[in-house]
């Protein structure tokens, strides 16, 4: 019913393939027969279309018939391991051995050793492209059993939330639909609920971090200043020292040329160097003040405006763990909810089943049914024509086909032999 927990859960995960005979409505419509995927395609040259029962054209079938097995649905046949002969029965019709020999073309078996090469070639030519063509037809088999299931889990949805009365009978098969569904919505709704704690905690987060943002602002603004000031103070004190250094290097150079040329010193000139000198290391100690003063300033300043980054980065550090606990949160919910679909998928598919059984979802949900029996159809259809085409691949003379392809090794082995002596010579 439209007020049921589960009646809006979007459950659209793959499922595994059903297994079994899949039975065919009767239907006109041609369109149908390939899981929803065209019919008329590459395999059309191999036998007439005509529906879902793909019965090959212009075959007239012999009193006596040797049958074929169609394998179960899902069971891979090896190419070279075909089965033996037997009846392949199911909804599509038997398939007999003339059928088969006419979509092999191999043709007769040779009555004489002179057509066993080609005919050799002829049956290699022929299993390379029914190879292809079976490739061909068990990737269409794969996208038919993959519309099939959603068909019958769609039929099935629409089954269980329509409670008809007509269903009374599959009660049992009810239960289960109903218990995967509550769990299935149950654990949807429990982690929509973890879900906006996290994005209130989040937004909650978002609006601290600005905030702090803006109060870290003057203490940033002060810092730069500081900082600023403090590279123009150390710059006047580097030159304040340099003007120090060349003058001390200058009295330095006046003496030790008095002491070389043992004359007397120039008294006027070094009274000169020195005052100057004084005066530079005046500057000097007039710059260091200046770089003293502000220096505990500036550590004040980055001090507090590091307490502050550390505010900010807390914040952000609270962000970042609500971040990955929500990710693990996520990844167990989807591993939970996935199991919890998965059953309530397999339930409704079951009850879609037993409904198209017993005819009862012909009345609830007509065109559902009508869809889930087709392509319940069309898997039975590719089915058959899988068996058809691994019958076909064996259905040559093997005995004439080695003999074929001995010959041609013999020959080639010759032609190769001459064609070594004529080079040594």
């Amino acid at each position: 019913m439209a007020n049921e927990p589960w009646s809006d859960l979007d459950l659209d995960r793959d499922e595994a393939p059903a297994s079994g005979s899949l039975p065919v409505p009767e239907t006109d419509d041609p369109a149908m027969g390939g899981g929803g995927r065209i019919l008329g395609d590459a395999f059309d040259g191999l036998g007439g279309v005509e529906g879902p029962a793909l019965e090959l054209e212009s075959v007239e079938r012999p009193t006596a018939r040797r049958p074929v097995t169609a394998p179960a649905a899902g069971a891979t046949a090896s190419h070279e391991a075909l089965p033996a002969p037997a009846a392949i029965s199911g909804v599509a019709g038997e398939v007999d051995e003339v059928e088969v020999d006419a979509l092999a073309d191999y043709g007769e078996p040779p009555a004489s050793f002179v057509m066993w090469v080609p005919y050799a070639i002829l049956v290699t030519s022929r299993r390379h492209q029914l190879k292809k063509d079976l490739a061909e037809l068990r990737r269409l088999r794969a996208a038919a059993e993959q519309d099939a299931r959603d068909a019958l889990i769609e039929l099935g949805r629409a089954l269980h939330q329509s409670r008809a009365d007509g269903l009374r009978s599959l009660a049992s098969m009810l239960r289960p639909c109903d218990e995967a569904g509550e769990v299935a919505t149950g654990r949807t709704q429990q982690w929509e609920r973890l879900r906006e704690a996290a994005d209130a905690q989040r937004a909650a987060l978002a609006k601290k971090i600005e905030e702090a943002e803006r109060a870290v602002g003057p203490y940033r603004d002060r810092e730069t200043k500081l900082a600023t000031q403090m590279t123009t103070r150390d710059n006047e004190l580097k030159r304040a020292k340099a003007k120090l250094s060349r003058t001390a290097i200058e009295i330095r150079s006046l003496r030790q040329a008095a002491e070389r040329t043992g004359e007397g010193i120039d008294a006027p000139k070094l009274e000169l160097l020195e005052a100057e000198r004084d005066a530079r290391q005046a500057e000097v100690d007039k710059a260091q003040g200046h770089v003293d003063e502000l220096e505990p300033q500036l550590a004040t300043a980055r001090k507090e405006l590091a307490v502050m980054l550390n505010g900010v980065n807390d914040l952000e550090a609270q962000r970042r763990a609500i971040d990955k606990a929500q990710e693990r949160t996520e990844k167990a919910h989807l591993s939970s909810a996935g199991e919890a679909e998965d059953r309530y998928h397999t339930a409704v598919r079951e009850l879609a089943e037993a409904a198209l059984d017993r005819r009862l979802a012909d009345d609830i949900e007509p065109r559902l049914a009508r869809s889930a029996l087709m392509m319940r159809s069309a898997v039975a259809s590719r089915e058959r024509e899988i068996a058809v085409h691994e019958r076909a691949l064996g259905a040559y003379d093997k005995a004439s086909f080695q003999k074929g392809w001995a010959i041609v090794a013999v020959v080639g082995l010759v032609v190769l032999t001459m064609l070594v002596l004529i080079i040594v010579r």
